[in-house]
């Protein structure tokens, strides 16, 4: 049993660092190359194929369980990567949903690949989070992408929606040159209070206008 037991974990060592090595762009004939130089044991392409079927097959599992009814916040935005399609490379988008439960804890709802980044395709991705049992949340929160915040209305109607303030922030410093950075960072936090409840709307909204 200790020696099975010994097989069984580097067995599936290498399977994880077969998954991280694609995963990061490398060709299947790559990554067999690389198992030769480090293990001395050859892998065929059909081989890496068949074990990254394998970890396919757990992904498309865990894009499609079951979601909780209710979350009470749900932030979600697109990272672009580097990644391998039809013999090239260039970079595509990923869009992420990060739920809040009512307990505090976080649970990634979604990691999807669109090539692209649209407000259809994301609510495309929002009618997915329904089918999996998600009725609604209290907020969703997102950078202000043309359209998302109809996309969001579409689908889960009763949802509040709020653009979100690091998007915010960083678009505005985006203008100023870098020498004055820090004094509109200054500015902008005195602004954007997160954690407190003595500025009132009315007044926060006053402040930006003056700022």
């Amino acid at each position: 049993p200790s020696l099975l037991a010994v097989i069984r974990n580097e067995d599936e060592e290498r399977r994880r660092l077969i998954f991280s090595l694609y995963s990061k762009g490398l060709t299947t004939e790559q990554v067999s190359s690389v198992f030769e130089d480090v293990y001395d044991k050859a892998y065929s392409k059909q081989q890496i194929s068949y074990l990254m079927k394998e970890s396919k097959s757990n992904i498309h599992t865990w894009l499609n369980r079951r979601l909780d009814s209710h979350y009470l916040v749900i932030y979600f935005d697109a990272t672009f990567v580097h990644t391998r399609r039809d013999k090239s490379v260039s970079k595509e988008g990923y869009y992420t949903f990060l739920g809040i439960k009512e307990d505090g804890t976080r649970e990634v709802l979604s990691v999807v690949n669109h090539p692209t980044e649209g407000a259809l395709l994301w609510e495309q991705e929002l009618e997915a989070l329904k089918n999996r049992g998600l009725k609604s949340a209290g907020l969703f929160v997102s950078d202000a992408l043309l359209g998302v915040e109809d996309a969001v209305k579409r689908v889960f109607a009763i949802s509040k929606h709020q653009f979100c303030v690091v998007h915010l922030k960083r678009n505005i410093l985006s203008l100023f040159p870098h020498k004055e950075k820090e004094n509109i960072a200054l500015e902008l936090n005195n602004i954007v209070q997160l954690e407190t409840k003595s500025l009132t709307p009315l007044e926060g909204f006053n402040k930006l206008c003056s700022f």
